[in-house]
Parts: C-alpha cells; structure tokens; sequence
C-alpha cells in the first residue's frame, strides 16, 4: 500500500483546484444507478444478498438501507425493496451488530420509524462501560458501539435527561481512540491496530450523535481521525486495512470525511478510485456489501461537490462553501421565526432564498417543516425559479468563496441562468 507524503497531498490539493471537474454529477448518477441496477439483478428468491458467504443477514439488511436511502433520489424497484425489507425482518437477531443494523435498514424505508421492541432490545444490550458487545456481557468493542450509536440516533431515540445511553455510549468510543499522533484512528479493542473500517464507523457514529444533539461536540476527535485517514489513503485514492484496497472502505471513508470536511480534496481522490474500479455488471468485486458501501458514499458526496442546496439557512454566518446541515439550518430557521434574542445572528437577508426549500419564493415555516422532511428522507428541496442557487453544476462553483462573502448577493456568484433550467416552479428538483 503507497501512502501520501505531505508533499504529494499538497501537490493534489493544488490540482484539486486548478482543474475543472471533468466528471458531471450525471456521471456519477449513472455509476450509482448501474450499482442499484447490480443489486437489483443479484437479489436471490428469498430476498436476501450475500447467501453465498457467510454473512447473509449483514450483506442484505446493509443494502436494504442503502436503497431505503436511494429511493428518494434513484429508480429503485420498490418490490425489491419491500422483499429485502420482508426477509431481513423476518431473521431473528440475537447480536449487537445484527440488531442494529435491522433497526437502520427499517429507519430508512419507513422514514425514521422503527419497531419499539428493537429499540428496547438494543439499549437493553449496552454494557456498564457504556460500550456494545457482541451481546450483553460481552466485552464492548469499537463496531458495536458505533453501529448501536448509529441505529439508535436513525431511530430518533429519545435518551433520559441527563443522558443514560448516548453519553457513556460516546465516552467509550472517545476512550477508544488512538491518542499518539499520527494515529488518531481505532481499533476494534482499544490496543487493537487502527482500522479504516473501525475509524470510519467511530467518526460517523459521533457525527451522527453530534448532528442528533447539539450538546455533543466531537470536533476535536473527528478532526484527528481526519488527519489519520489522510495518511493512510493510497495514492490511488481507495481506503483499505492492510493494504488491500476496497470499496466498502472507501465508500465508509468518504461519509466519514464528509462528516468533517465535505470540501477535502481526499473526497474526489475516493470519488475517482470508486469510479475506476466499477466493474461492468455495476458491481464493486461482484459483492452486494461492497457495492451497497460504494453507492452509498458516492451518494452522499452529491450535496457537497455537486449542488448548492437551497435550504442552506444560515449561509450568511456559515462558512464556505455553503453547505446544508441538520445540525445547523434547522435551528436556525425555527430561531429565525421565533426572533429568538439569543441568536442575533439570525437574519437571512439578501440569502433569504437559500432557505427557501418548496419553492414557492417565500421563506415561512412551511419551509422549516420541509426542511426537516428533507433530512428525515420524506421530502424534497426546491428552489425558486426567480432566485435560483447560486451554482447548479459542479464546474461553476468558485474555487473560493466570492468578494464579500457573506455579504455579497448569492446571485452575483453566477452572472447568468444558463439556458433549459427550471423557470416553472413545478419542474424544480
């Protein structure tokens, strides 16, 4: 495995930005859809993916939530889906890691709702130490705990205040971290060797708890676990432990790096390494886990180095590039309609349109509740015809932010609407 010296990083960081983004998000599209279109054709009679290994279960509740999550985006056969969703549930599951990942493939088909009995099931699992095991009583470990962090934050799950689950749950995984630089990653145990795999899940986990609720901050941590990936990213751009570069981990890494920087040269470097080792049939290695992993991080790179989103409400205080975050804009839109005192920030001024999110041209709470439709996967996001996002393609973003940001116009970052975009509010994607 060829690991980047500091001056090769800072060498693709300036070509980066020098050069034009060549693949559209069409193409990127296209790449995702023939991955949907592998998974489709290689589901067996039962409903399930992966019978021919040994993790049956694993392989078909992952793609199970991947195409959840695709369908409001992609053509995504629904009988496929509701098979898949049928078979998965139909599998009783007695492990940390198979119940948490049957409650994240039935949050997102059934927009964040989830059987109460997983829940309770999956709390019940969590250990004094705060951390997952395989089962209760089971030493925690690093994938369990991040897996139970993920599932239970996809499922809403409503802790006691003062937190009894979610607090010692990310007091473990910090515990767990690797603190001797320039390892910042985890292992499985926390004496046992930094993984892609295992870092990738802790940073989402944290992300995911982070995004959940605003007492979390793990700025810090996420930030180390950046720099570790940065040094173990081949120079082909994939992600792989012991040197075996695959798609599973890279498509983890990408979501785990968006987590923390969506603007990271290291995203596109990943993007590339994805698209080039597609096979022909659509698949990653002919495997529907590598595959589902794929699409899934391609998938959430769109927002990023694709589109400015409207809906990005607190873009005149943010930073740049803009971004649209749970985190973030959802808060600010509901301070922003209550005049809360204690958020005098919250003016959208000449940026009133970015948080115009049904495109009706007009900023009300209307737009907060599509807003939060849109992160819980049952909406979509429009723009107003007549204040249309600042850049729509890839290709026209500024490689910096404009003169006055964030005072300028948005408009003015795009001097013109190029010919054929929407101008009747019902054809706004």
């Amino acid at each position: 495995m060829m690991i980047k010296s500091k001056s090769l990083m800072i060498v693709l960081s300036l070509l980066f930005s020098l050069i034009a983004i060549s693949n559209t998000w069409a193409d990127i599209g296209q790449i995702i859809q023939a991955g949907i279109g592998y998974l489709e054709a290689n589901q067996d009679e039962s409903g399930l993916w992966g019978t021919d290994k040994q993790t049956p279960f694993r392989d078909a509740a992952v793609v199970v939530d991947v195409l959840g999550i695709l369908d409001v985006v992609y053509e995504v056969d629904p009988a496929k889906i509701a098979s898949g969703y049928q078979a998965v549930n139909s599998i009783s599951t007695n492990s940390t890691d198979y119940l948490a990942r049957k409650i994240l493939a039935q949050a997102s088909v059934n927009q964040g709702v989830v059987d109460p009995a997983l829940l309770a099931s999956l709390v019940n699992m969590q250990n004094e130490d705060g951390g997952w095991g395989y089962q209760k009583y089971y030493g925690s470990n690093t994938l369990e705990t991040a897996l139970a962090l993920q599932a239970l934050v996809a499922a809403s799950y409503v802790d006691a205040t003062p937190s009894v689950v979610f607090a010692p749950a990310s007091s473990f995984l910090l515990s767990n971290q690797h603190s001797s630089s320039p390892d910042f990653g985890w292992g499985f145990v926390s004496d046992g060797d930094s993984k892609v795999f295992f870092t990738a899940h802790a940073v989402i986990a944290l992300s995911a708890l982070q995004n959940y609720d605003a007492s979390y901050n793990f700025t810090t941590q996420m930030a180390n676990a950046f720099s570790w990936l940065q040094l173990v990213q081949d120079v082909e751009g994939g992600f792989g432990s012991d040197g075996n570069l695959n798609a599973y981990e890279t498509g983890l890494a990408i979501v785990a790096i968006i987590a923390f920087d969506p603007t990271a040269p290291e995203i596109q470097d990943a993007r590339d390494y994805l698209q080039s080792s597609q096979l022909t049939d659509g698949s990653w290695n002919n495997d529907a886990y590598s595959t589902a992993m794929a699409i899934y991080g391609l998938h959430c790179i769109s927002p990023f180095l694709i589109d400015y989103l409207p809906g990005d409400a607190n873009m005149g205080n943010g930073g740049w590039p803009p971004a649209v975050t749970s985190g973030n804009d959802v808060p600010y839109l509901v301070n922003y309609f209550k005049l809360n005192p204690c958020c005098p920030g919250c003016k959208l001024g000449g940026f009133y349109a970015s948080a115009d999110i049904n495109g009706n041209c007009q900023v009300t709470g209307a737009d907060v509740n599509r807003l939060i439709a849109y992160f819980k996967g049952t909406a979509t996001i429009s723009y107003c015809p007549d204040y249309p996002p600042a850049w729509l393609k890839a290709s026209e973003a500024p490689p910096s932010a404009p003169s006055g940001w964030p005072n300028c116009d948005a408009r003015m970052a795009r001097m013109l609407i190029i010919p054929g975009e929407p101008t009747n509010r019902s054809d706004n994607k």
